[in-house]
């Protein structure tokens, strides 16, 4: 699966300006990209990754997998509501790379319309799920 620059970028933003926290979130962890770049600059996070796509799950499983990261992370297969209903967990940290687009021209490549635009998931319904993961003391 392909990885784009601005994913990259903000992986790097995140895991250089966010140092010190004992576990976090990613909301839609696609391939693992985000996941992977925090974890090696923070090795000891525990992180829960959420992925509602079949084969970016796969693909983050073996990336993630392959690494010496792998023991602190865990995968999850499944819409992040369905996640949400399923645990009380609180994390330091919420990442996520959202998709892009509301109501925009779509293509006809279906996979691509999951990761690129809000179907599943609206920006509002993710700061939701945000503001429940949330721990409170985050400074």
């Amino acid at each position: 699966m392909k990885v784009c620059t601005d994913a990259c970028l903000f992986g790097a933003l995140v895991a250089e300006n966010m140092p010190g926290k004992k576990n976090m979130l990613d909301i839609g962890t696609g391939t693992g990209l985000l996941t992977l770049m925090y974890a090696q600059k923070n090795t000891d996070v525990e992180t829960d990754a959420v992925e509602i796509d079949k084969d970016a799950f796969d693909q983050a499983k073996e990336n993630i997998h392959a690494t010496n990261w792998k023991e602190h992370i865990r995968v999850f297969h499944q819409s992040i509501q369905d996640f949400s209903r399923q645990t009380e967990a609180l994390y330091d940290v919420i990442i996520s790379n959202p998709p892009f687009f509301e109501n925009d021209l779509k293509s006809p490549d279906m996979q691509r319309n999951k990761a690129r635009h809000v179907s599943k998931l609206t920006l509002k319904g993710l700061i939701g799920i945000a503001d429940k993961f949330l721990a409170a003391n985050v400074a």
